[in-house]
């Protein structure tokens, strides 16, 4: 397998009801779908997303108010997707990993259920590059950790 150079983009991974609202309203985070009354289709796990909505960043804020988006689209979370949802129903959307440049995001060094995991802000990305490199250039599940 050749390994990555870059970052080629991001993605989000979603049920395909979703797209036409997405391309109405965007990506958005999981408090701002609740607080515009944004009807979804739901594609992840309750359990899961219930152990991240009490997740903290460094900034105080919860991880509930940030859109998720992914290095790399098969993760943990495709995992438990593809195993409970038809294929047909899944969407992964890339993203220009020019937003990568913006100065309001987080970002971690692995799965976000996991307490091992660490979060960074935008301005730590570029020093920690490698290491994202290094973790998404994986053809294999983690059987520890499910990534």
């Amino acid at each position: 397998m050749a390994k990555w150079k870059e970052i080629r983009q991001l993605y989000y991974i979603t049920h395909i009801d979703n797209l036409p609202s997405i391309l109405e309203h965007g990506i958005l985070s999981h408090s701002e779908i609740e607080l515009r009354g944004i009807k979804y289709a739901q594609i992840y796990d309750e359990d899961i997303v219930r152990n991240r909505a009490g997740k903290q960043l460094p900034n105080g804020k919860p991880i509930w108010d940030y859109a998720n988006v992914y290095f790399q689209p098969r993760n943990p979370m495709m995992y438990r997707v593809k195993i409970e949802k038809p294929i047909n129903k899944i969407a992964i959307l890339g993203i220009r990993k020019d937003v990568l440049a913006r100065n309001d995001f987080y970002f971690t060094n692995g799965n976000v259920a996991c307490a091992e995991s660490e979060f960074y802000a935008a301005g730590e990305f570029p020093k920690r590059q490698r290491g994202i490199l290094r973790q998404i250039d994986k053809a294999w599940w983690n059987s520890v950790d499910r990534s």
